[in-house]
């Protein structure tokens, strides 16, 4: 079903169709296990960015499953799927960091290719949103922090986030 356009689902209502969208409120983005389908990722990332890379190396930033071992909870899939990116975009794409190395640090530069992919535990606050945030090994990355303390990202970056209340 991850290929399904959930907001275009439709149930028929009195002979016409009736679509999810129009009756209910839908926030939808396609699951990140199509982004090996797309053709030459990593170029079309580079293009819609309007940049080229430094060198291979700028063009993702994974971080995956930063609590690993931890008390607060360690989450076994999201590292499995930043293996599952680094062993399709290739190692040579960008830096991947997986469980205690997925620390705050890695997040003061953004990649040049414009591709960053946080696999965590989050909080969102909807009454104070600068305090929603992304739980790291070492840290927390605040909304706050991403907002006015990161670089900007470049034109048409990706950002996939894969988390408790990432959609808040």
């Amino acid at each position: 079903l991850q290929l399904l356009p959930l907001h275009a689902s439709r149930r028929w209502d009195g002979g016409r169709p009736s679509y999810l969208c129009e009756e209910f409120a839908v926030a939808y983005l396609p699951s990140s296990a199509m982004l090996p389908t797309l053709p030459r990722l990593e170029l079309a990332l580079l293009q819609s960015a309007g940049t080229e890379p430094r060198h291979r190396g700028d063009a993702v930033l994974s971080l995956a499953n930063p609590e690993r071992g931890s008390e607060r909870g360690t989450l076994p899939f999201s590292e499995w799927e930043g293996r599952m990116l680094e062993r399709r975009l290739g190692h040579a794409a960008g830096r991947f960091h997986a469980g205690p190395d997925a620390t705050l640090d890695r997040t003061a530069t953004w990649p040049a290719g414009g591709l960053v992919h946080f696999t965590c535990h989050g909080f969102g606050d909807t009454s104070l949103a600068p305090i929603s945030h992304l739980r790291l090994a070492d840290d927390v990355l605040l909304a706050h922090d991403i907002a006015y303390r990161r670089p900007p990202l470049v034109d048409g970056s990706l950002v996939i986030l894969n988390g408790c209340q990432t959609s808040v």
